[in-house]
């Protein structure tokens, strides 16, 4: 309970100010019917970020890494945007390997911080943490 309510206060803190300070991230979602008449989903990143990113240091921050799509999709539009792999730090609080040594040999200068390491089976973390979006409420 207590490391539960340190988390939640320091995404209360946090959040806000990473947002004004550096920019924002987000993918939107959008839905098409191919030509069998299935309808699709593709989600593309939004950025929003200073024009002079690519003079900065960017700390990627992803709570539950278990699939490398949409951290990378993120580090190209960061590297679209002129910001060198040194200067992305990619920080997660829970990794799978696969996801870790995916995005490690994609792009080997960008430095990854993790807080533990779960198995990876059937799509999910194992034990993972539950949906970190919805349970800390940071939209």
């Amino acid at each position: 309970a207590r490391v539960e309510s340190a988390v939640r206060m320091a995404l209360e803190v946090f959040s806000p100010v990473a947002k004004a300070a550096v920019g924002q991230l987000k993918f939107e979602e959008k839905f098409a019917q191919d030509t069998d008449g299935v309808i699709r989903s593709k989600k593309t990143p939004v950025v929003h970020v200073p024009p002079d990113i690519s003079d900065r240091f960017v700390f990627l921050f992803e709570a539950c890494f278990e699939d490398e799509t949409k951290v990378n999709d993120a580090i190209e539009e960061l590297l679209k945007r002129g910001l060198a792999e040194d200067d992305i730090i990619l920080i997660t609080l829970v990794s799978s390997r696969q996801s870790i040594w995916a995005i490690a040999e994609e792009y080997p200068r960008i430095r990854i911080i993790t807080t533990l390491v779960d198995q990876y089976e059937n799509g999910r973390l194992i034990p993972g943490m539950g949906n970190f979006e919805e349970r800390y409420s940071i939209r």
